[in-house]
């Protein structure tokens, strides 16, 4: 894992590369740190939302804007395995703040809404038409799926 307090090792800017995805970043590589003082959530987010990233900590959904980036940037998480890192994220309301930094700087958001989705509806990694950070785990608190 990657400790938050390693910032200035771990987040580094990353060169982005023209091509037809928005970007190349290696997965597993850090890309930002996460945090949430309303639910004591201090994250290093790594590139990918696969098993193989989710070990290494909460993960950026490839083919989502970066957070702090115009989009919707969406993060996965896991609530029980590998420390879960997202276990309180249900605890989340709205007003809450939310705080992340990536290596062009400090984005900062508030949290208006707190759902359960349906198995399956993929809906909320669809550009919503403004700039947001969506964060989601799975629904079970005992769930190891997701």
């Amino acid at each position: 894992m990657v400790s938050s307090s390693r910032l200035t090792d771990a987040v580094q800017p990353m060169s982005l590369t023209p091509s037809s995805d928005t970007h190349t970043i290696p997965k597993g590589a850090p890309v930002a740190v996460l945090q949430s003082d309303a639910i004591g959530l201090d994250q290093v987010i790594v590139e990918g939302s696969r098993s193989t990233q989710l070990r290494e900590g909460p993960g950026h959904v490839i083919g989502t804007p970066l957070p702090g980036q115009p989009g919707n940037a969406v993060l996965a998480g896991r609530r029980t395995l590998y420390g879960g890192a997202f276990r309180h994220i249900g605890s989340l309301e709205p007003g809450n703040r939310i705080r992340v930094t990536t290596g062009e700087g400090i984005s900062h958001y508030i949290v208006t809404d707190v759902r359960r989705l349906s198995p399956g509806d993929g809906s909320f990694v669809q550009n919503q038409g403004d700039n947001r950070l969506t964060l989601f785990t799975s629904a079970s608190s005992w769930s190891t799926d997701g």
